[in-house]
Parts: C-alpha cells; structure tokens; sequence
C-alpha cells in the first residue's frame, strides 16, 4: 500500500511539476529530480523498514518522500492545494535532518540533537503559518500565484520579515548540525566511522548545500537551476547512503564462513581473538570467560575481568550456552547497531569459545590453589609454636 501511494504521489506531483502554468512559483523542480528525490527516499525506506522493522529509520524515510511530493502542491492552480503546499514545503527538511542526526541507531541522543529537530520543525511550519496570515500571494509569495486562503490581514513587511527570519534560522540549524557530525566525526573509534561514513558525508554534504543556498535566498539571490539541481541530486543520494550501509552490514554476515575456515586452522589459542577482531570488523575486541566457581568473568590466564559499566565506551555481548553464560565479548559500541553479526559470529565461534573457557577455569582454578598455598605458608611462617612460652612470633 505505501508503495502504490508513494507511485500515486510521485505521480500527481510529476504532473503538477510538469504542467503549464500562468504563474512561476518561488520553488522550482523539474520532473526528473522530482521523481529522483521522492522515490529514492520513498523506495529506499520501504527496504529499510523490511531490514530493520524495529529501526525508525525506514519510517522516516518514507515521511520524507511523501512530504516531498507535498511541497509540488505550489505549482498547483488550486488556492486550497496551493495554501497547503506553502505551508508544508520544507517540511521534508525536519526528516531529512533526524535521518542524519539518528543515524544509524534512528534514535536521538542527548538534548542538542533533539533541540535541533524541534527547532526544525517550529522553522518550517509554525514560522510559515504564521508568515502566511499576513501574506498576499502576489506581493510576498510569487506573482499570480492562487489566493492564499490563510490570509488574515495584509502586512507586507511583517511577511517578509518572517520568511526572512525562517532562513537565517534554518541557515544556522543547517551550520550546527553540519558542526555536530564533524565532532561525532573526530570523536568516533575507527569502527564508528565506518558504520557511518557513507551517511555522514552525504548528509554534512547536503547540509551546507542546504545553508548555502538558505543565504542566497535571504540576500535575494535564489540558486539558479543548475544549482538547485545540484542540491537535489545532493538530498537523493541520503536514502542510497543508507541503503549501502544496510546491505554492508548484511554482507559483513558473509564473514561468519571466513570464521569457521579459520577457526578449524588456527594453531593457538591467541588466534581466536585475532580471528573474531577480523570477522566483526573490529580490532579492539576483548574476550572474557565465565569462571563458574568464582562467579566472575577471567581473562584466558584466569585473571579478572572486569566488565566495562554501561556508558562507559564500550560494549558487551555475552555468548551463552545451554542458558549459562560461558565467555563475554568487549568490543566498539557500534556493533550495537549490527545485532545480527555479532550473533552469527558468537555463534559460529560458540565451540571455540567454550573450549577456551575451560582452559581459563582451568588456569583460574590453578590461580586460587597458588593463592591459597602462598597464604597457607605465609601464615606458618608468622605463627609458631615455643617451647616455654606458648605462642610466639617469629
């Protein structure tokens, strides 16, 4: 059903796109980067949403696409479709902006993120409503366009400074969000910024395209054609980057049959975490071992490990064994967003791993027993017995 909407909306939207018109409205798409924009963002969530159902990511994609379809309802000759097109035509531009800041989780974390969508979302609706009430179409919005059905009372000036005020604003937006994503950027571990590399370049890249030409309008000088397509084209390869990184992570699972070949030849019992560094992508993996007497996680010398605390930089997936934890994996938290990896990797290294976790109870076990000896014969060393006066210490 929403792909037979998302062909109906591209649809009406090419035609509005397409059609003769008496009046030039004051944003302009042809209808190849119409249809390019809608249905790549409209097509690629429907595959997201399959991959990943319990990820946002897909949902919102698909809201972007059918909100830009929405925005062609400025070209229509109709004062009521026109009057709602108006008002929404940068809507798209608040799930283009979570898509970016949520990636790859499709959540948003902490308060400047969140800030930033809800300040979006003020920008490009209730700024425009409220610009629309004192706005005569043919003074403020463009010449002979449809009446505009929200109109209160005229007020040129107060018009335009709204509209005006609504760029310089999505201006800045458009800056700190690009800034936010060159700090996560700095900030990430290597095998963050693969997860999110392809995303990350396209969507900064979109954002100062976005910005600039945000200027442009609020100095009267709109981008011409030629760079407009340019930033469309920019906003249509967002859902692609998307894609890729969701069909690399699919075919990283294909690293699971490396693992078994390479599990079946190693010599040593140091190659295992070499080996699952390799199969997961990433080389800072950890390896601890349920010792089940002591109830504590030991490294494979059978000395403690001590699990990092949530929050701390680091992850943890247990891999159990009959409902019984038998070794724990500490590696980048950004394995987080690939769940299905590090599954099929623990459980293709499952084996391996409960052979190396008898070895580290073993050696564990062998600790304890030193420890224990080591105190047995300190205690007889400082306690003896005297021939004449009881106890005595030596």
């Amino acid at each position: 059903m929403l792909a037979a909407a998302g062909l109906a909306a591209g649809a009406g939207a090419a035609w509005l796109a397409g059609q003769n018109r008496n009046f030039v409205p004051y944003q302009t798409v042809g209808v190849p980067a119409c249809l390019l924009v809608g249905w790549s963002f409209i097509g690629c969530g429907l595959i997201a949403r399959q991959q990943r159902p319990g990820n946002r990511l897909g949902p919102v994609m698909i809201f972007v696409g059918f909100a830009w379809f929405a925005t062609f309802l400025t070209d229509a000759n109709n004062p009521l479709l026109f009057t709602f097109g108006t008002a929404v035509q940068s809507v798209y531009l608040v799930g283009f902006a979570y898509l970016i800041l949520s990636f790859p989780s499709g959540r948003l974390h902490g308060r400047l993120e969140q800030g930033l969508v809800w300040s979006a979302l003020a920008v490009t609706t209730v700024v425009p409503i409220a610009a629309m009430l004192a706005s005569d179409s043919g003074a403020v919005l463009c010449p002979g366009c449809p009446a505009n059905l929200l109109e209160v009372g005229r007020n040129d000036g107060l018009a335009n400074g709204l509209f005006q005020a609504q760029r310089l604003v999505g201006t800045a937006l458009a800056v700190t969000a690009a800034v936010l994503l060159v700090g996560r950027w700095r900030w990430a571990s290597p095998a963050q910024r693969r997860a999110v590399a392809p995303v990350l370049w396209t969507g900064g890249a979109t954002l100062v395209t976005v910005a600039v030409s945000s200027v442009n309008d609020a100095a009267g000088q709109p981008l011409g054609q030629p760079p407009k397509l340019v930033l469309f084209a920019a906003i249509a390869t967002l859902p692609v980057a998307v894609l890729v990184v969701l069909l690399q992570r699919r075919l990283a699972r294909g690293a699971v049959a490396g693992l078994v070949v390479e599990l079946g030849g190693r010599k040593v019992a140091s190659d295992l975490r070499g080996a699952l560094a390799r199969a997961l992508g990433d080389p800072s993996v950890e390896l601890a071992y349920w010792f089940d007497e002591g109830q504590r996680y030991v490294d494979g010398g059978g000395n403690l490990v001590q699990l990092p605390d949530p929050g701390a930089g680091r992850a943890v997936t247990v891999v159990e064994s009959g409902g019984r934890p038998v070794a724990a994996l500490i590696h980048d938290p950004a394995l987080r967003e690939n769940p299905e990896l590090a599954d099929s990797v623990c459980a293709a290294a499952g084996l391996a791993l409960e052979n190396e976790a008898l070895h580290a109870e073993l050696r564990a076990r062998l600790a304890e027993l030193q420890q224990s000896r080591a105190r047995m014969a300190a205690s007889s060393g400082i306690c003896t017995t005297g021939p004449s006066s009881g106890w005595s210490r030596s």
